[in-house]
């Protein structure tokens, strides 16, 4: 018995006697074949119904990670800002109208990040100009990173841009959480040819993330990110933290082959 495809599809075994009977034979064989078609047919149904459900299900998670290491750590320091505020307008009111008027810009980055994440696009300024031009953008009035050095920096794929740019971002959000207070940031990101490769280390107490190698409790959302992320590119992200001294969060990934966008 063959599909409509004419691939073998089964084998009818019958008994001797049904040859002398040939329009009976056809009748069970087409039946056969229709309910081994039907059946067929819904099982590449449910399939695809689960590779989309999958594809939906991947599309969630990864604006999910985008917005909470992209647009996420902008509305935080927007919620700083506005705190500041607060305590400033008694005291000082001109620096209060100065800190007001940066409200305005950083409210409009926060918005556009958030529409470029709804439509897939990621950072626009990651896509035009790189890594080094976003993260000095992301960066630029964060309180306590006090030093990002980008350079030597190209262009690189748009998996390998996107995974360094929001790791390095998770990397000093985490430090702000973890640091202690008064602690500094400093980035760097160099290229010697074979690995593309970033440290972002913090001057705080050395006190692990939860989920981090010698940390305590479970994997946070933003560790787990950022291995996902490194991973997903061929990298690897690690987490060491010095006692006393701060906390270095680094990573690399291999630049193989052309690297174009």
């Amino acid at each position: 018995m063959h599909d409509l495809d004419g691939e073998p599809l089964a084998c009818v075994v019958h008994d001797e006697v049904l040859l002398d009977q040939p329009a009976l034979l056809t009748a069970v064989t087409q039946s056969v074949r229709m309910a081994l078609e039907t059946n067929r047919v819904a099982a590449e149904l449910a399939l695809s119904g689960a590779r989309i459900a999958d594809a939906h299900s991947s599309a969630r998670r990864a604006i999910e990670r985008d917005l909470h290491d992209g647009a996420q750590q902008r509305l935080i320091a927007l919620r700083m800002k506005v705190a500041v505020l607060g305590r400033l307008l008694p005291q000082d009111a001109r620096r209060a109208s100065q800190l007001a008027e940066e409200l305005g810009p950083d409210v409009e980055a926060a918005l556009a990040e958030i529409r470029d994440v709804a439509h897939g696009e990621g950072p626009r300024l990651l896509h035009d100009e790189g890594l080094a031009a976003a993260l000095a953008d992301a960066f630029r009035q964060v309180p306590g990173v006090t030093s990002l050095r980008t350079d030597g920096l190209g262009r690189y794929r748009a998996a390998v841009e996107s995974a360094v740019y929001f790791t390095c971002r998770e990397a000093v959000q985490n430090a702000a959480k973890y640091a202690g207070p008064g602690s500094t940031v400093g980035i760097e990101l160099t290229d010697d040819g074979r690995r593309l490769s970033f440290s972002v280390r913090d001057d705080g107490h050395g006190r692990l993330p939860a989920g981090a190698a010698g940390g305590e409790g479970r994997t946070g959302a933003g560790l787990a990110h950022m291995r996902a992320r490194m991973a997903g590119c061929g990298g690897e992200v690690t987490i060491t933290g010095l006692p006393g001294r701060g906390t270095d969060v680094h990573g690399s990934v291999p630049l193989d082959g052309p690297q174009g966008i």
